[in-house]
């Protein structure tokens, strides 16, 4: 600690890689842009959403 408050933060190697690969989605506009288009027609019922055991059967 410093000053009584944290001072580091340890996570795994694992999450550290998925916070950053959140940030590099998160800062491109155009990509944010196609996710939310592809969240709206979901939400509209125009596009039917699979699970992964869904997809490779």
């Amino acid at each position: 600690t410093k000053n009584g408050s944290p001072a580091a933060v340890l996570i795994s190697p694992d999450e550290f890689e998925g916070w950053k690969e959140t940030i590099a989605i998160r800062s491109d506009s155009a990509f944010m842009d196609e996710i939310k288009k592809g969240v709206d027609v979901l939400k509209k019922g125009k596009a039917k959403l699979y699970t992964l055991e869904e997809l490779f059967r």
